[in-house]
């Protein structure tokens, strides 16, 4: 049964990839906005699940549901078979449609195509797009870069990309430098790298085992040693701030959602459920939850209204997760793709406005970066114009990098949040304080009835 949905899920996908740049797939795949629908039985959670409970639930934009039609498609389609019933993770679920039809497998990136050529929604936009100094550090022209992370001494960029084959690869590179090196090397697809604390290794997801299961590699390359091995699907690895153990998103075969679960890093077992949600983010900085716990950030939908995503935390410690925080929300856009600054004190994540989406199978018009203190205040604004920005990571010495089509074909970009800083303690820039809000000056509250 799961094996003839997912073959079914593929084929709908690749009806869609090609035709699409990486952020209209990446749109397509999880769902801003949700329709009610009867609950669905669920696996007992360790925390209140906080996800939404429609199981036909995405109009256009991000959730964290299994199977729902799309926006879009055709009124004959099943659930179960729509291009957005994946991960929703922007700019790195883009890649996987054809090889995985081709194999009958789950393509958790309904969102770039394969065929070759240059891709990308995006006309350049002539506007200014960040609040503090921009500046493109991959070069891609044809394929796709995304899933953008870090080392943690912060010189070096590690991302997936699809630049030299239709299937994507993880890559390496010197942060202000030209020279690739190819880290995996696979026919299958390798994607959302996280690199451990030391520097010495990545967790990644790929599928070259027939279904979505996590990997551990050497940063220098070499083999990769496989994690999970169950028949679900497991995505967007995480590591604990000691590096022993990993978060991840799993797709329950009971629940239909996507759930948080947390495994040793050098076992094969996910032993520990934490609750409902997509794309886990582990605090760098450990023991700043309650009674000395770690915290995780993540995005989960609304249960009511517009069920557009949020940005929530979770504290976590020997096994037990509570403390449900959400950070941001808004009832007019999508917020997805938190991530943690290296210190632990703020985070940043990207806004879909729900008027910036046609459907799910078109590029979203705009997207953009904010950033906040952990506390709820000191929210700005980091991108600006029409430029779409997707896919944060928050580096060391403030260095933000994100996948951005600014320039017609989706790369990596990088900006200093330093000034956005100190513009949210009040050196007096003009900011925006609230997604869908114009800027206001620094220090003041933006009149945003519908922001979060």
């Amino acid at each position: 049964m799961k094996t003839t949905q997912h073959a079914a899920t593929a084929r709908a996908i690749a009806t869609v990839i090609g035709t699409i740049g990486v952020s209209a797939a990446l749109l397509s795949a999880s769902g801003c906005v949700i329709e009610r629908s009867a609950p669905r039985a669920s696996a007992t959670p360790a925390v209140r699940p906080v996800t939404p409970t429609s199981a036909n639930d995405e109009r256009a934009g991000l959730h964290d549901r299994g199977p729902g039609p799309a926006l879009g498609a055709a009124s004959g389609t099943s659930p179960g078979t729509s291009p957005a019933m994946m991960t929703g993770r922007w700019a790195r679920e883009w890649a996987f449609a054809r090889e995985d039809a081709a194999r009958g497998g789950t393509n958790p990136y309904p969102f770039a195509g394969f065929d070759g050529v240059p891709r990308g929604g995006a006309a350049l936009d002539p506007e200014p797009m960040g609040f503090g100094p921009v500046q493109r550090v991959t070069f891609s022209r044809v394929g796709a870069d995304f899933d953008p992370t870090m080392t943690p001494d912060g010189r070096r960029l590690v991302f997936a990309s699809t630049q030299h084959r239709k299937t994507s690869d993880i890559y390496i590179k010197d942060l202000g430098g030209l020279v690739v090196t190819q880290i995996t090397n696979d026919p299958a697809d390798d994607v959302m790298p996280a690199v451990s604390p030391d520097g010495t290794r990545i967790a990644f997801a790929s599928n070259r085992g027939g279904n979505w299961d996590l990997y551990i590699a050497p940063i220098s390359g070499g083999h990769a040693t496989r994690v999970t091995s169950d028949p679900a699907d497991e995505l967007h690895p995480t590591w604990s701030p000691c590096g022993t153990k990993l978060a991840f998103c799993r797709m329950g075969e009971a629940s239909s959602r996507w759930e948080l679960w947390v495994t040793p890093a050098t076992a094969g077992v996910a032993t520990e459920f934490l609750g409902f949600g997509m794309f886990p983010k582990w605090c760098p900085v450990s023991g700043t939850g309650a009674e000395g716990s770690d915290r995780i950030l993540f995005q989960v939908g609304r249960e009511r209204g517009s069920r557009t995503f949020g940005v929530w935390t979770l504290d976590y410690m020997d096994g037990r997760a509570w403390n449900a925080t959400e950070l941001a929300g808004s009832p007019t856009a999508a917020l997805i793709n938190p991530t943690w600054s290296d210190d632990g004190r703020r985070v940043v994540f990207a806004e879909v406005p729900l008027d910036g989406v046609t459907n799910a199978a078109s590029a979203p018009r705009v997207a953009r970066l904010w950033m906040q203190n952990i506390d709820g205040t000191g929210r700005v604004r980091l991108t600006e114009g029409n430029a779409v920005a997707l896919m944060p990571f928050w580096g060391r010495g403030d260095r933000v990098v994100f996948m951005s089509s600014k320039d017609g074909v989706e790369n990596i970009w990088s900006l200093d949040a330093a000034p956005a800083i100190a513009a949210a303690d009040g050196a007096g820039q003009r900011v925006a304080t609230s997604p869908s809000a114009p800027a206001t000056p620094a220090g003041t509250t933006a009149s945003a009835p519908d922001g979060p």
